[in-house]
């Protein structure tokens, strides 16, 4: 017989509106703290402006991270890589498999939006976390992150 727990602590965010300016290596996502959907005090999201805003605070516990990431390149030969990683771009590692890290990749036609493609994670902290969806290089041009980018922050309950 399988067990349902309920769902204890959950926090989801998406952008409002199309990130365009911090768009470099070391910038996050600019997640909106303020219209996120909260539930129970283990996540917290920052609010503020800019790079002040976007990062989740995780208290110690194990958590099931999801992001989808849009973003709109120039060209076919762009790229950026995005990371899960600490507020001090420590990056992420949830288990021996690695780094959990997302390459976006341009398309054919230009100033085209990728597709929201997944980033999905289990992680376990045991002190206080800040997490941040992180940019950790840019090839060619990013001319935004768009409002299909969202990151869900669940703590699982066993």
């Amino acid at each position: 017989m399988t067990i349902i727990r309920p769902l204890r602590n959950r926090v989801f965010s998406m952008l409002a509106a199309t990130q365009s300016s911090n768009l470099a290596a070391t910038d996050h996502v600019e997640f909106l703290g303020t219209a996120a959907d909260t539930l129970g005090t283990l996540i917290s999201l920052s609010s503020g402006a800019g790079q002040t805003r976007g990062i989740f605070t995780l208290q110690p516990a194990t958590y099931k991270i999801t992001a989808h990431v849009a973003l709109t390149l120039t060209a076919a030969t762009d790229s950026v890589v995005l990371r899960l990683t600490n507020g001090a771009g420590v990056a992420l590692v949830p288990d021996s498999a690695g780094d959990p890290f997302l390459l976006m990749q341009g398309m054919a036609d230009t100033a085209v939006t990728t597709p929201a493609s997944p980033i999905e994670v289990i992680f376990t902290t045991g002190s206080v976390f800040a997490l941040e969806l992180r940019i950790v290089s840019v090839s060619g041009t990013l001319v935004g992150i768009g409002t299909g980018t969202e990151m869900m922050v669940e703590q699982i309950v066993t």
